[in-house]
C-alpha cells in the first residue's frame, strides 16, 4: 500500500480525535485532607524506594547487566514492599525485594517466588510503552 500525505494527515487527524476525549477528561477534586494524605503516601513510597535502591545497589549489582527495569511499591507506611523488576530472557521478573516493616531495620532479599503480582500484570502494557519511549523508540512500530 503506497502511503501519501492525505492518508498520513488522515490518520494524524483520527489520532488526535481519538486522544481529545483523553487530554480533555474531568480532572477528580479532592479535599484538602484527601491532598494531604495523598502527599503523605507518596512522600513514603518515595523515602523507601530510595532507601531500598541504596540497599540494592550496596550489594554491587549491575543493575544494567542483571536487565534491571524499575520497581513497584506495594502497601503502606506501617508495612511496605519495593520489588525490583528485571527483565530476563524476554520476560519481567521480581528481581529484589526489600521490606519495610514498621520502624523495624528493611530486609533485603531475592524473591523465592519471582512471578510478579496479578497487580502488576494490568500495568505490564503501560510498562512496555514507558520502556520503548526510554530506548527511543515510539513503542507504536
Amino acid at each position: 500500500m503506497k502511503l501519501t500525505i492525505q492518508s498520513l494527515l488522515l490518520t494524524l487527524i483520527l489520532l488526535l480525535l481519538g486522544l481529545e476525549g483523553t487530554l480533555w477528561a474531568e480532572i477528580r477534586k479532592f479535599d484538602k485532607t484527601k491532598i494531604e494524605m495523598l502527599g503523605v503516601a507518596i512522600y513514603e513510597q518515595d523515602i523507601r524506594a530510595a532507601a531500598a535502591t541504596d540497599m540494592l545497589f550496596a550489594k554491587n549489582i549491575d543493575a544494567q547487566k542483571e536487565g534491571m527495569r524499575g520497581w513497584i511499591i506495594e502497601g503502606d507506611a506501617k508495612k511496605m514492599l519495593v520489588r525490583f523488576v528485571r527483565e530476563k530472557d524476554g520476560l519481567l521478573e521480581a528481581f529484589y525485594d526489600v521490606s519495610f516493616v514498621n520502624k523495624k531495620e528493611p530486609v533485603i532479599e531475592k524473591p523465592k517466588d519471582l512471578k510478579l503480582t496479578d497487580s502488576f500484570m494490568l500495568w505490564q502494557p503501560r510498562w512496555n510503552q514507558i520502556w520503548s519511549w526510554s530506548e527511543g523508540t515510539t513503542g507504536l512500530l
